[in-house]
């Protein structure tokens, strides 16, 4: 008779013994699945996750590609371009440099204010130049200077930009900035786009430079990825240089173009970063454990093998890493099941032992991801029951492991092209209506205001928050605000447009309650059952300034000509004259009438006629200005002097379409010209004639001027003296007085002086002169030049001299006769005297 032993009776004889090993080996086997399913899942939303770094990146790029070449099309800035390489007018349009400066200057700053993600916008010249420079700071664009503005004719982006084809864009390494040639501090490293101006010729003109700041595009691309997800975060360029790098900074910028450190991805990962440049994923052994590492690859500008490579260390992954922590609960659990086994051995045997250790063995299959084991243990018993429904679960769980991965993997890919297209969408709308300087403004059928784009936060004052949601008539004057109401109301109850579909003119209302005029029109928008208004609006104050200034200078233009002292005049291209002033009636002595057509030259002196028409002649064909002195005959006989310049007026392309002139009475300095040089002549025969020496002296003795008399009395000639100095030919007995009396007069003592003196002539002989000098000061009183005249009184001098030795030789005579006769009485003396006196009479 044979008794059935079911598992049940055997469990119950060992039961301590068995469970504790059975439900290590489930749970192990549970931690395996789990951990292999969690580690699949880590793996998709890593890749996920990558990728919504990479196309936000990729779609920032291809947002600032799209901002540059847009701004190269710009005419405010091709104005100004074609101004800076045509002398300082854009021979397109016309318009000035300064007029272009200030409109390009206006657009580039609502440009910044509007895209507050840029750094710096510039437009330079075809040399490389500066023109115009644009940074934003704390928010808010500004202008650079001129002094600010830097060459940039030697910088890599530069010179690639310069071969393109307008409309392409060249997109620059990231690389840390340079202000004059050396690197910025604090560090700022820049993402360039840079698009060329070309002529309708091809011809450059200039680029425009776009600097995104690197950091806040990575940030912007990261979103935060770095404190949620954990790891190491790194963005490389192509050759592996970091230029991001979450934990550590200082491996940053080692770029030969930067600081050069030399520290990059292959110095660091070794052959691994092959991998991670190419975008590939890999594992690896670091010192906190093995590691994945998610690559993915951004392209800034193809064909020129010119990309950002994205890396995510993510930390080890599975639950594993947290029951590892209960590593020595599981070993003490194993050990005590291993020593238990072996007791149960001798007493279990076969029966027991083998099925569980065949289902153990399809159980570690399955947990190794073999989906096909299955339990072959089949018995009546509870093992066999056990075995049927694990066959059983391997199967569901297969199936059911197989769907999730398909809707996981289908789902991701759904995600990431539905927020991919969604982001896209969501910024393309937005770049458009914040890159609007016109305002957009968008109301319910209540005017309640449902979107307010930047265009509207600078015009009306207000940002965004403070209005949508609030009635639009807080932005009109009261007067309209207390009736718009009824007007929204009256269309829809009419359909009768007053302002939709219509473009007019209203007033708006700022924050600060100013009015301003502005330019309105409103269209309405169905979407599904629900009807909204667009309002897009344009601030045209600058306008009306505009065309109050123009007014003003057309007034003032006319007043000026009438009011100004000069005639002026204007003619069309073949000199015929179409206006003219009163001033230019009153020189010609002719009406306005008489003036018309070529009636002006009737006025003009008969002998000067020819030669103007000559002259107009010329300027009609060449072009350039007319300028000449003429005369203005009078009916009366009268004859007026007049100086006459006319330029020519020219449209767009340069054809003239006219001359505008000036003419000013110059008949008063043509008289004083005749009387100045008769004067001259009368002056220069008095000098050259006078029988005495002239000269003009300087205040430090140079002769200035000599006639010929003075070179006579000296013996030099002419070329001899001047630029000499008097000191060097006075007799050195005779040159202190003289210095001394020119000091007087110097110092204003004196206005003038006469010396007898001695000058020592070109043959080294000596003659005697007497000087008469005076100063001549100019208009500010200060010395100018002596007058000196020179009278040769030699012969005189050698005669006094002669007397007075004769009268010496007679006195000495009289005393020695004297002196030999007797002394009788005071005759003698007296008879000495005349003596001496009679011989000075005679001898003279």
């Amino acid at each position: 008779m044979s008794v059935y032993w079911g598992i049940r009776k055997k469990l119950l004889v060992i039961t301590a013994l068995t469970m504790l090993p059975l439900l290590a080996g489930s749970v192990w086997v549970t931690i395996r699945l789990v951990e292999r399913s969690y580690t699949s899942q880590t793996r998709l939303m890593e890749e996920a996750t990558l990728s919504r770094v990479a196309s936000r990146l990729d779609f920032l790029i291809q947002m600032a590609k799209s901002d540059a070449a847009f701004l190269a099309e710009l005419p405010d800035l091709g104005s100004l371009a074609r101004s800076v390489n045509s002398g300082g007018v854009d021979p397109v349009t016309g318009e000035a440099y300064s007029w272009a400066y200030r409109d390009s200057l206006s657009g580039l700053i609502s440009f910044m204010d509007a895209k507050q993600v840029y750094d710096q916008a510039r437009l330079l010249d075809a040399k490389g130049q500066e023109v115009l420079r644009v940074n934003l700071v704390d928010g808010r664009a500004e202008e650079v200077p001129r002094s600010g503005l830097q060459d940039k004719s030697k910088r890599y982006y530069f010179t690639e930009a310069a071969r393109l084809p307008m409309g392409k864009v060249f997109v620059s390494d990231v690389d840390l900035n340079r202000e004059r040639g050396e690197i910025e501090k604090p560090y700022k490293p820049m993402l360039r786009f840079v698009s060329p101006l070309r002529n309708a010729q091809g011809r450059l003109l200039g680029v425009v430079v776009l600097n995104f700041y690197a950091n806040r595009m990575f940030q912007d691309a990261l979103g935060g990825m770095p404190e949620r997800t954990g790891g190491t975060w790194m963005i490389m360029s192509q050759d592996g240089y970091y230029l991001y790098h979450n934990t550590r900074p200082e491996m940053l910028w080692g770029a030969p173009r930067d600081l050069d450190t030399g520290k990059n991805c292959q110095q660091e990962f070794g052959r691994t970063c092959r991998d991670f440049l190419a975008g590939q994923d890999t594992q690896m052994d670091r010192e906190s454990g093995q590691v994945t590492a998610y690559a993915a690859a951004v392209d800034l500008q193809r064909g020129r093998d010119k990309w950002l490579a994205i890396i995510h260390l993510a930390p080890p992954v599975g639950i594993g890493v947290y029951i590892s922590q209960f590593g020595w609960v599981l070993t003490a659990v194993t050990i005590a099941a291993m020593l238990i086994a072996i007791l149960l051995a001798w007493s279990s045997g076969r029966i027991v032992v083998n099925p569980l250790l065949e289902l153990a063995a399809t159980m570690k299959r399955f947990s190794q991801e073999d989906w096909s084991a299955r339990s072959q243990v089949h018995s009546r018993d509870e093992m066999g029951t056990l075995s049927d429904g694990f066959n059983e679960m391997a199967g569901r769980l297969q199936s059911l492991y197989n769907e999730l991965e398909s809707k996981v993997a289908a789902r991701t890919e759904e995600l990431e092209q539905s927020n991919q297209s969604l982001v896209q969408n969501e910024a393309r709308t937005r770049a458009i209506l914040d890159n609007t300087v016109d305002a957009i403004i968008t109301i319910n059928t209540k005017g309640v205001v449902q979107s307010f784009n930047k265009g509207a936060e600078k015009i009306f004052g207000y940002t965004a928050e403070e209005v949508v949601g609030q009635k639009v008539n807080m932005l009109q004057p009261p007067d309209v605000a207390s009736h718009h109401d009824e007007y929204l109301k009256r269309y829809l109850e009419t359909s009768e447009p007053h302002i939709i579909g219509q473009r007019r003119e209203e007033h708006g209302r700022r924050k600060d309650g100013s009015l301003f005029p502005m330019s309105l029109a409103v269209s309405e928008v169905k979407v599904g059952e629900t009807r909204l208004f667009t309002g897009i609006i344009r601030d045209i104050t600058a306008l009306r300034a505009a065309e109050d200034s123009l007014r003003q200078s057309q007034q003032l233009y006319k007043s000026l000509a009438e009011a100004a002292p000069v005639g002026i005049f204007h003619t069309d291209p073949t000199g015929m004259c179409t206006y003219v002033n009163e001033q230019w009636l009153r020189m010609a002595g002719i009406s306005a009438d008489q003036a018309m057509g070529d009636g002006w030259a009737q006025a003009i002196h008969p002998e000067d006629r020819e030669a103007i028409w000559q002259d107009w002649e010329r300027t009609a064909k060449t072009g350039n200005p007319f300028e000449g002195e003429y005369r203005f005959q009078h009916p009366d006989g009268e004859m007026v002097w007049f100086y006459g310049r006319a330029v020519p007026q020219k449209d767009s392309d340069g054809t003239i379409k006219g001359f505008v002139g000036i003419v000013m009475d110059i008949t008063q300095r043509k008289e004083i010209e005749r009387e100045r040089a008769e004067s001259m002549l009368l002056f220069q025969s008095t000098f050259e004639q006078a029988a005495v020496g002239i000269a003009h002296v300087a205040p430090d003795g140079t002769w200035l001027r000599v006639n010929s008399r003075l070179c006579s009395i000296l013996g030099y000639s002419r070329e001899e003296i001047l630029g000499d100095a008097f000191q060097s030919i006075t007799h050195p007995d005779d040159l202190e007085a003289d210095l001394s009396l020119v000091q007087e007069l110097l110092d204003g003592e004196t206005d003038s002086y006469s010396l007898e003196k001695r000058y020592i002539k070109k043959d080294q002989s000596i003659v005697w002169i007497n000087l008469t000098v005076s100063l001549v000061r100019d208009q500010n009183g200060e010395p100018d030049f002596f007058i000196s005249v020179v009278e040769d009184i030699d012969r005189r001098k050698r005669a006094e001299e002669d007397n007075l030795r004769l009268g010496q030789v007679l006195e000495e005579s009289l005393t020695k006769f004297s002196s030999s006769m007797p002394r009788r009485s005071s005759s003698c003396r007296s008879t000495r005297g005349r003596a001496a006196t009679w011989a000075t009479t005679w001898t003279s």
